[in-house]
């Protein structure tokens, strides 16, 4: 699923002057699928997803030139993370339910 969010980094314009810059982010996401760990082993099965794919990042609507650090990458990346979450619930198959 694609996803767009607003991430803000601070750098040093030419003057020294620290700014914060207000990037515009694309990215695709796997969704999450939770691990199930209990139950008969045969329902049960690992975590999934979770991957994330920048597409885009861009300044002002021109794609940024900038690079950023591991940390800001992680942070970028969690937040993608909670913003599909909150926008996409996995509903888990309900597999007790023999009613059709």
């Amino acid at each position: 699923m694609k996803r767009e969010i607003t991430f803000n980094v601070l750098r040093d314009d030419p003057q020294g002057q620290e700014q914060e810059l207000d990037l515009l982010v694309t990215a695709n996401v796997t969704p999450v699928r939770p691990a199930r760990i209990s139950g008969p082993p045969e329902n049960c099965y690992p975590a999934e997803g979770g991957e994330v794919e920048i597409e885009s990042i861009k300044l002002d609507g021109s794609p940024w030139t900038g690079t950023l650090t591991e940390a800001e990458e992680e942070e970028l990346r969690l937040e993608i993370l909670e913003d599909a979450d909150e926008g996409d619930s996995f509903k888990e198959p309900d597999l007790y339910d023999f009613e059709d």
